[in-house]
């Protein structure tokens, strides 16, 4: 059936054309442009980039990994409440 129907597309593709051009209102012929080009061009899918997998975000790990630098750094500073 699928070649079926893009042979069909092959053959009269220049009858579509002609029949494009002939449409007046521009709300129209969008609609029949977009409607051929969904045909051709991948739909896109939306995507959560934030998976909740229960770990800390580089950023998180970053952040916890300079305060414990900056802790070591006062405890062999001898500075008090380190």
């Amino acid at each position: 059936m699928r070649e079926l129907l893009a042979n069909f597309c092959e053959e009269n593709f220049e009858e579509f054309v002609a029949a494009f051009h002939v449409i007046a209102d521009p709300k129209d012929k969008c609609k029949v442009y977009l409607d051929a080009q969904a045909f051709v061009t991948p739909k896109l899918s939306s995507v959560d980039l934030k998976a909740d997998t229960g770990r800390k975000t580089y950023e998180e790990e970053l952040e916890a990994l300079e305060k414990e630098v900056a802790h070591a750094a006062e405890i062999a500073k001898g500075k008090p409440g380190a």
